[in-house]
């Protein structure tokens, strides 16, 4: 599909779990292969998980305090950034404070998953070898320099 072959805008790709629901990842696993129950039952199963709306985040500016306000009484956040070199080779402890030049490496979704006083912690799907165990923990500034999108997900 069209997801998997060239990547996608989050707005685009939020339409699949408003219409058809999610998986968890342990009946989606990350590694690829085939999904190993009937398409049938599969569908059935995610059906159960669909979103009921989403909600952009950002609207004209990158906007701190929206994040925050939507992590600590909504939820996670779904965000595309601008990939830097420092993001793309992140090694524990994970930590990104000065945002460089993502010319060459693209854009990547993830999650933000929470935030501290000084941080927003993000999840990432390249796994446990990334970050801090498939986390980053990244500065006010630097999310902002990076974020190309970010939504918020209403179950």
């Amino acid at each position: 599909s069209f997801l998997e072959l060239a990547g996608t805008y989050i707005k685009d790709a939020l339409k699949i779990p408003l219409i058809y629901g999610t998986a968890f990842e342990e009946d989606l696993p990350f590694r690829g292969g085939q999904i190993r129950i009937r398409e049938i039952d599969f569908f059935e199963k995610i059906s159960a998980l669909k979103i009921s709306a989403y909600y952009n985040l950002l609207k004209a500016e990158h906007n701190i305090s929206e994040l925050k306000k939507w992590l600590s009484h909504v939820g996670p956040v779904i965000i595309s950034v601008k990939c830097d070199k420092e993001f793309v080779e992140l090694q524990a402890p994970g930590k990104l404070k000065q945002y460089g030049n993502p010319s060459a490496y693209g854009i990547h979704a993830l999650v933000i998953a929470g935030y501290t006083k000084d941080e927003f912690i993000l999840r990432n799907s390249w796994g446990p070898g990334w970050g801090d165990k498939g986390f980053a923990y990244v500065s006010n500034d630097w999310l902002q320099s990076a974020v190309e999108e970010a939504f918020g997900i209403s179950i």
